[in-house]
């Protein structure tokens, strides 16, 4: 493995430190950073690693060296996912979902309905119905509802061309003119039905939806809670289960209370 790659053995020393808020070796955690930063990912398994690693030491900063660090070697992620792929390495791991939400990749899932009017909405561009691998047979209930011809078709015919029946519901300015799932959901929209009806009716096609994130703030890189200017600077271990007593925490006194505003809560 060439020397400019991530080595496992500093990724776990920088998991390490992780546990080692004010120990001797946090010293060391700046250029353990930069260290890392300038290296390659040999593989996604390790980018991951990293890129976890770096959400950390966002959230729970020793210093604000750490704090600026860990936010520039956040943003550097789609630049990593690129080098993974230009060297034709596997990516799938990046869209697991303990991990996915990671910028510059796309992952594919099932979602509510409301979820997915929301998504088709908020992000049109981004995201589209994934039929990889998917079952089209699964579209006859929708079909019944978006092609006034198809249900004669599904209740004689013994193999359904689902997709075309898709497809000409759809038509082809549709087709040319926008996405898939913009379209669909334009169309469950206007079925005369109740809401629920309308999400069960989705839920039982078991579409997944493919979100490719981008750089974003939708993402878990770029994720931040807005007004949050007072970084708290963690000098010492986080606290251990075994450190807290309830007894004592209950036995305390109470903690000040600030009534907010409708607006402010």
């Amino acid at each position: 493995m060439a020397s400019d790659s991530l080595l496992p053995m500093e990724l776990d020393r920088l998991e390490a430190l992780k546990r080692a808020f004010g120990g001797h070796e946090h010293a060391a955690l700046a250029r353990l950073l930069r260290k890392l930063g300038r290296a390659r990912p040999p593989d996604a398994s390790s980018l991951i690693r990293f890129h976890e690693a770096l959400l950390f030491f966002r959230a729970y900063p020793p210093n604000p060296e750490v704090l600026q660090l860990s936010d520039e070697l956040l943003q550097s992620m789609p630049k990593k996912i690129a080098q993974l792929r230009r060297a034709g390495l596997d990516l799938l791991p990046l869209e697991e979902p303990d991990v996915s939400g990671i910028a510059g990749t796309a992952f594919s899932a099932l979602f509510t309905y409301d979820i997915t009017r929301w998504l088709a909405g908020k992000h049109p561009r981004a995201v589209e119905i994934d039929w990889d691998g998917y079952d089209a047979a699964l579209l006859g209930p929708l079909l019944r509802r978006l092609h006034p011809f198809a249900n004669e078709d599904l209740l004689v015919e013994a193999n359904i061309p689902y997709m075309d029946w898709f497809r000409a519901a759809q038509g082809r300015i549709n087709r040319e003119s926008g996405s898939d799932l913009a379209w669909l959901v334009s169309r469950i929209e206007s079925l005369p039905i109740p809401a629920a009806d309308r999400a069960e009716l989705f839920a039982q096609a078991k579409i997944a939806i493919r979100w490719e994130l981008g750089v974003g703030r939708a993402t878990r890189t770029h994720g931040r809670l807005p007004g949050r200017n007072q970084v708290f600077f963690h000098h010492g271990p986080l606290i251990r289960r075994a450190d807290v007593s309830l007894g004592a925490e209950l036995e305390a006194p109470a903690f000040a209370i600030d009534q907010l505003s409708r607006a402010e809560g």
